[in-house]
């Protein structure tokens, strides 16, 4: 191809000045630049449309893949009781959780719009505008009204100023706030909580304060089941006890103790409401120490009754004036007892009724001790009534003492099986104790942590045999008993590294309580040994045979687990 020409700048100048003139003057098959972009914003247009059209197919495509996935073929109930379980772990968060579901996926979506028992669950702690949204979209259903102690005094009256024209549909009213009381005593309720079955104001701040519950929570509420107040001035009316199955509150009227007519009054009244099965009462560390005369109440109804931060000779006197028939069961417990200052054995005085609680629970024979990190569980056993005790902040070598003291004296005669369980227990001269009870059966010790220190020391297990072959007491006559339990049947050991110990027990010679020698320290029957899931070391399976062997001879059997 030739060459194109160089052309000078004075020739090109005229072409360039007369195309670049109006349109008008260009030639007619040439476009024109208005065209031109009307070509190009219609074909953008186009492609927009083909963009939408393609995305509304990968979207539908998409929808249609997540109906075939298996949470998408649950029916409708069942999802909905999931959604439920995941708004309901944090109840603080319960909008939060509820937000995270419905962006899942458009079915999720309009599954947690359209449910309206999944909006059931207000906070005051949570914004005052999702929580009008909430009651909305709840409709009729039954609301779950909880207070925490985090908002201000304001904030906590606008919540309920909120709720509060919904009472008819209240079923739970919770609050750990100290202002619930005063702000629910000062509003006035068009209708009524007929369907409120929880009410529950536990401050989590205790204060000397003798609030007043409103009248309109407790004779309004014939659905009413569980009453939980503390620092409230607790009504004693019959009509408010025989509704319901649950209640705990704090014995305090006019700011004042529970006199002992009020005390009478209130067990009254518990005798005359069958459904009431569980009674939990709160003291207060101020109560004073002097011991408060209740008249006798027959109570015929199965009853639990929970004591916490009472002074024992309070616990003692209401224990003394229940009066229960002669094969009826009750359950007695005492906890959040930071200490035992005193002995919790002065309320068993010998005085009480003969078919009163505390007279039934002489009778226990049965004992379980449980020592777990600081606290010691304490509980007596009978056929017709179960007393525990919780002690909290209890050290290792203050577990026998704090034991005895908190036990009956006249009850130790008659137990018959006593279980151990903890640690802690076994170098607490636990053992140097044994011999009060006379009549023991079964002895059952369990998680002892059986473990050599070093190969020049005893093993916890050693201790314990050396304890319980150990002379224990000196008679006032001088004789010496060896053994302290002449009628023991039953021994089990759990967690269990070395049998030698246990194997030289047996092989030792004692005086019986009669004088007479025996080559068993007791008549044992049944001898259980259960090894611990990690043993120091082996056992020799000889030694055990030898063992079963020589408890043959005697009558007696070995279960090696």
């Amino acid at each position: 191809m030739p060459p194109i020409p160089a052309a000078t700048f004075q020739e090109v100048l005229p072409l360039l000045l007369k195309y670049t003139q109006h349109d008008a003057q260009l030639p007619e098959h040439f476009p024109s630049i208005s065209r031109l972009d009307e070509e190009v914003d219609s074909l953008e247009e186009i492609l927009s449309q083909f963009n939408d059209h393609i995305q509304t197919q990968i979207i539908t495509r998409r929808r249609r893949r997540n109906l075939l996935t298996h949470i998408h073929v649950l029916p409708a109930e069942l999802l909905v009781q999931i959604f439920s379980f995941v708004a309901e772990a944090d109840l603080t968060k319960v909008f939060t959780s509820l937000r995270t579901l419905a962006s899942v996926s458009s079915y999720w979506f309009q599954t947690v719009l359209d449910t309206p028992t999944l909006w059931v669950h207000l906070n005051s702690s949570c914004e005052l505008t999702v929580t009008k949204c909430a009651i909305a979209r709840s409709r009729q259903s039954m609301l779950h009204i909880h207070c925490d102690s985090s908002p201000t005094p304001n904030v906590e009256r606008q919540f309920l100023n909120m709720v509060v024209p919904h009472v008819s549909r209240w079923a739970t009213f919770r609050s750990t706030s100290g202002y619930t009381s005063e702000i629910l005593d000062s509003m006035e309720m068009d209708s009524h909580p007929t369907r409120l079955e929880i009410f529950e104001v536990q401050p989590f701040i205790n204060t000397d304060r003798d609030d007043r519950v409103p009248p309109t929570i407790l004779q309004d509420s014939p659905s009413l089941k569980y009453l939980s107040i503390r620092s409230f001035s607790f009504p004693i009316e019959s009509s408010v006890l025989s509704r319901l199955e649950r209640i705990e509150f704090t014995p305090f009227v006019g700011g004042m103790p529970f006199t002992g007519t009020q005390w009478h009054r209130f067990l009254s009244n518990v005798a005359d409401s069958p459904r009431l099965q569980d009674i939990k009462i709160i003291g207060r560390h101020f109560f004073e120490e002097s011991v408060i005369l209740i008249p006798e109440v027959f109570i015929p109804h199965r009853k639990t009754i929970t004591v916490a931060e009472l002074h024992p000779l309070l616990t003692g006197a209401l224990l003394s004036s229940i009066l229960i028939p002669p094969n009826q069961r009750f359950s007695i417990s005492v906890i959040d007892t930071p200490s035992v200052p005193h002995p919790f054995s002065t309320m068993f005085h010998d005085t009480s009724p003969r078919n009163s609680l505390l007279s039934r629970l002489r009778e226990g024979s049965r004992l379980e001790v449980e020592k777990s990190e600081n606290t010691l569980l304490v509980k007596l056993i009978g056929s017709h009534a179960e007393f525990s005790v919780d002690i909290k902040h209890v050290r290792a070598h203050s577990i026998a003492s704090n034991l005895f003291l908190l036990l009956p004296p006249s009850s130790l005669p008659n137990i018959m099986e006593l279980v151990l369980d903890g640690d802690e227990i076994y170098g607490a001269g636990v053992f140097s104790e044994v011999y009060k009870f006379v009549n023991l059966e079964r002895l059952i010790l369990r998680n002892i942590g059986i473990e050599t220190w070093s190969w020049n020391t005893d093993t916890r297990m050693e201790e314990i045999c050396e304890a319980l072959s150990a002379r224990q007491r000196v008679e006032e006559g001088g004789e010496i008993e060896d053994w302290p339990c002449p009628k023991m049947q039953y021994f089990e050991i759990r967690d269990m590294n070395d049998v030698l110990p246990i194997w030289e027990l047996l092989q030792r010679r004692y005086r019986n309580p009669v004088g007479a020698s025996s080559s068993l320290p007791l008549p044992l029957k049944e001898l259980r040994l259960i090894r611990s899931e990690t043993p120091c070391f082996d056992v020799d399976p000889a030694l055990i045979a030898e063992m079963k062997e020589y408890l043959g001879t005697q009558n007696a059997t070995l279960l090696y687990d």
